[in-house]
Formats: structure tokens, sequence, C-alpha cells
């Protein structure tokens, strides 16, 4: 479940299913990361799958102003996206993993819900991402 106040909708609920299809074989069909990763080995693995995003933020006083609708001054911009890929994890030691990925994404949102404001790009671009992950 997510939850952030100031979105259109407040929460958002999810469930989905993570099963291990064989030895190197998961499905993990879970909100906001859906995937279908393959083990190549205990420290590499290889994935496909999606990932949707959507967060709120207030802009700033003088934003509308700025952007010569003055009425998105000071109010809540909710951001959505899909962006779907395949990418490579890899185990550097317990604590940390590097990540590899490219793909694509098809569609993304900014809503001014409260001032009437849309704008939606049907438009897709191609992304690309390396990331170092550290958890302990």
């Amino acid at each position: 479940m997510s939850v952030d106040i100031e979105r259109k909708y407040p929460v958002l609920p999810a469930a989905g299913v993570r099963w291990k299809i064989a030895s190197q074989w998961l499905l993990d069909a879970v909100l906001p990361t859906p995937r279908l990763q393959f083990e190549m080995s205990r420290d590499v693995s290889l994935y496909v799958g999606a990932n949707v995003k959507q967060t709120s933020y207030r802009v700033p006083d003088d934003f509308g102003d700025s952007h010569g609708i003055p009425r998105l001054n000071h109010t809540i911009l909710t951001y959505s996206e899909l962006r779907t890929g395949a990418g490579l994890d890899w185990k550097i030691s317990p604590i940390i993993t590097a990540t590899g990925e490219v793909g694509y994404q098809p569609y993304r949102n900014f809503d001014f819900y409260r001032s009437d404001v849309r704008y939606h790009q049907d438009g897709g671009a191609p992304y690309g991402m390396i990331s170092l992950h550290g958890a302990f």
C-alpha cells in the first residue's frame, strides 16, 4: 500500500504474487516494481519488468507566475510514470548491489489536480540507469 495525503488518490492499494517458478527463475509480480528474474549465479541476476511511480510535490510560490499560469503558484503536483525495461543486478558484497538497467518510458503525467491543469505525455522515451545500493 502506498499513502501520500497530497495525491489525488491518497491511498493506493496493491497486491501481488512472488513465485519461485524454478531454481533460477523468480516471478515477483508485486507493485511498484513487478519483474521476472533469472539468477545466473549467486551474485548476478538478469530481469525484465516495470516500474510504476507516483509521487506528489508542492511547487514554489512563484511557479505559476514563471510559467504564465498564476493559479499554479504553491499548488500540489502529482507526477506519475511507467517504465518498462531489462536489467542486471550484481551483488558486490552482502550489503552492496550494483544495478544497470535500460528500457522505455511509454508515458508520464503531470497533474495539478487542485488547479485543474493536466499534462499527459503519450510519446515515450528511452532511459538508462546505473545505480549502487547499500543496505545494512
